[in-house]
């Protein structure tokens, strides 16, 4: 990144708050891996220069690979994935999820409810007597059905009708109450979409692991911060500005 682009109100990217997550992160992986494994910042690793490349595009693989496992979880099969690979080649594909909910009147029926009976004692000069009372409430009730449907389906384009459903569930259940107006909007229908094309275009018809990412070295003058640095030391400029940072380890034996 050149300072233009660190400093522009578009780019989140946050260095201190970046390091300090992943020195959590490498703690925790000292708690999981085996002591002869030490994951450290790449710019502490002794390596050439084409392996930031080779980092890059493993790091951005292993994002892609990550998300397709996502979309797996989320019910897609090996068929419908190869289908939406076919469709990538073409047309853009859209992930959607849609939730549609309908609310219904039923019926209304009359209710008598008793209350628990009421016992008074009353005195009087020939002696002390007690009585008994109930009170009857009567009261509408009203019925209502309230019908969901969530779906997470593909499709290709504007081709909606040809959805590819990853999965869906639905569910009904019952509202009694004492008015007369809807507990929900009559017919309300929500969506949410995501263009996965281009993680779909990463992928070949015989493969499920994204591996399509390279990084080529351009012809210009490259800048290389001097290695190794002081982790704990105060980064100069020129470091803030081209130091690579990742929290996986330059892979080597």
């Amino acid at each position: 990144l050149d300072s233009g682009m660190a400093n522009s109100p578009l780019s989140p990217y946050d260095e201190g708050r970046f390091r300090t997550q992943v020195d959590s992160v490498l703690q925790r992986l000292k708690t999981i891996l085996t002591n002869n494994r030490n994951p450290q910042y790449p710019s502490n690793v002794s390596h050439q220069y084409d392996d930031k490349f080779l980092l890059v595009e493993f790091v951005a693989n292993s994002a892609l690979a990550a998300q397709v496992n996502c979309l797996k979880m989320l019910g897609l099969t090996d068929e419908s994935f190869k289908t939406m690979i076919q469709w990538a080649e073409k047309r853009s594909v859209t992930l959607r999820f849609s939730s549609h909910q309908n609310c219904v009147f039923v019926k209304k029926k009359k209710v008598k409810e008793e209350s628990p009976t009421l016992v008074t004692e009353t005195k009087s000069s020939f002696g002390s007597y007690t009585t008994g009372k109930k009170v009857v409430e009567q009261y509408t009730n009203y019925y209502f059905t309230v019908t969901t449907t969530y779906e997470i389906f593909a499709f290709e384009g504007t081709s909606v009708e040809e959805k590819l459903i990853l999965q869906s569930r639905k569910s009904s259940h019952t509202v009694i109450r004492r008015f007369e107006d809807l507990p929900f909007p009559k017919d309300e229908l929500e969506t949410h979409d995501v263009n996965i094309t281009w993680i779909l275009q990463q992928v070949t018809r015989t493969s499920s692991v994204p591996s399509g990412i390279k990084v080529g070295v351009g012809s210009g003058t490259p800048y290389t911060p001097p290695a190794p640095v002081d982790p704990k030391a105060k980064p100069s400029k020129a470091q803030k500005v081209g130091d690579p940072v990742c929290v996986f380890e330059m892979m080597r034996r």
